[in-house]
């Protein structure tokens, strides 16, 4: 008899357990599980029209085994959500799944659930990433059961297909799923202005579109996963200069603000693995690459790149969905050159309190450590420091300088 993870899912949120939720997001009970209701099947819809093929089925399976989704979650949601944490450590690592799995749609299905449920847009979000966690640990239970498979998996998935047609009304459209998996580019949409605040968002270069043509839309889901253990920064404190290429002044030397010209046009690039790579000629990943395959350039401290591609919210270390792109590309690389261990280092500028400086800076760079350690890098092949406003790379009395002080960079520490 097929299995209907929504239904199971959704049977655990009764009782005590929807009335803790609900409390937690300030909604009513009855609100909160019609929005339930909403989230689970979104979610898995995503995961659903995804994982189509074996080896998507496999790396699914072994991301699920080794953050011990299935164990965690074994005695059920109630039993989960009253762990120390709880629900507050479920939402907190569970917000870059959703992300991920999203991409850009994140806030449109928040819209949606508000619009099923009557909860508000935060709750809306806030539950996402607290069922996400859930559903994962459910799914690797069920296929513990059946024997741990690939092709258990995708039986189970495909099963589910049949369930989702039930779906409240308009979820299909809204994610842009059919009867049939969703193959398409990634396709990143140009981003706007940089707000001349402390805070605002890192420079963002122009439009990334397609790095390999049978990426999935939601294929960043196999391989985000809550990194909520990995702290932040180890290592070394060093900070030398920062350049936008491999010579390392003995003073800082401003980077030139990325853009399309600067990026120059995206070409192909084979890694030793085989991992065929789309990126842009000038981009930061060009620049890894060429570093860590000359025999000439060794690790230092004083030869650092600038990430040209990352954004983040306002005065937040959350990371948007056009970061994802650079940070998979990242982890490509680092999986296709196994002896290189790397370094990220996040700064600000100087307005504001500089303790808050140097917590922001710190949090932005271990975000992006942690997104590339949920890729599938091992945690101890990268670590993060935050450096505040130390280190700039232009004059703060400009909004331009600024901007270009607010950046997270990345070093090879060995190769």
């Amino acid at each position: 008899m097929a299995t209907n993870l929504v239904a199971q899912l959704m049977a655990e949120f009764e009782g005590g357990t929807l009335d803790s939720v609900a409390a937690a997001l300030g909604e009513s009970p009855a609100r909160t599980q019609t929005a339930i209701g909403g989230v689970v099947p979104a979610l898995l819809s995503g995961i659903a029209h995804t994982v189509t093929t074996p080896a998507q089925a496999e790396m699914l399976l072994g991301v699920i085994k080794r953050h011990k989704f299935e164990e965690a979650t074994s005695n059920g949601v109630a039993a989960t959500m009253k762990a120390p944490g709880g629900i507050s450590s479920l939402i907190t690592s569970g917000r870059p799944l959703v992300e991920s799995l999203l991409r850009g749609r994140t806030s449109a299905v928040g819209d949606w659930v508000t619009g099923l449920s009557g909860i508000g847009k935060s709750s809306s979000l806030s539950l996402m990433s607290l069922v996400l966690p859930l559903l994962l640990g459910q799914i690797g239970r069920r296929v513990t059961g059946m024997g741990w498979s690939a092709s258990s998996l995708l039986g189970l998935l495909s099963e589910q297909r049949s369930f989702l047609h039930s779906a409240p009304a308009g979820l299909q459209a809204l994610l842009g799923l059919n009867d049939k998996p969703a193959s398409r580019p990634v396709v990143f949409e140009p981003v706007p202005a940089i707000p001349d605040d402390d805070d605002a968002t890192l420079p963002v270069a122009a439009t990334v579109t397609g790095r390999r043509s049978t990426l999935m839309w939601a294929l960043p889901l196999l391989l985000l996963i809550p990194v909520v253990l990995y702290f932040m920064g180890r290592g070394d404190t060093s900070r030398g200069s920062v350049v936008s290429n491999v010579s390392a002044p003995d003073v800082p030397s401003p980077v030139a603000t990325a853009g399309i010209a600067a990026l120059g046009p995206l070409v192909e690039r084979q890694l030793p693995n085989n991992t065929t790579l789309r990126i842009p000629t000038n981009g930061v990943e060009s620049k890894l690459i060429g570093f860590i395959e000359d025999p000439g350039k060794a690790p230092s401290s004083e030869t650092w790149f600038t990430f040209d591609r990352l954004e983040f919210e306002t005065n937040s270390a959350r990371l948007t969905g056009s970061a994802s792109d650079q940070l998979r590309n990242i982890a490509d690389i680092l999986r296709a050159y196994p002896g290189v261990t790397v370094k990220i280092g996040g700064y600000t500028d100087n307005t504001a309190d500089a303790a808050h400086n140097l917590q922001l800076s710190q949090e932005r760079a271990t975000a992006a450590m942690q997104q590339i350690v949920a890729m599938g890098i091992e945690p101890s092949r990268i670590t993060a420091e935050g450096y505040g406003e130390q280190h700039p790379v232009a004059d703060n009395a400009s909004a331009e300088g600024r901007q270009r002080n607010r950046r997270v960079d990345i070093r090879v520490t060995d190769k």
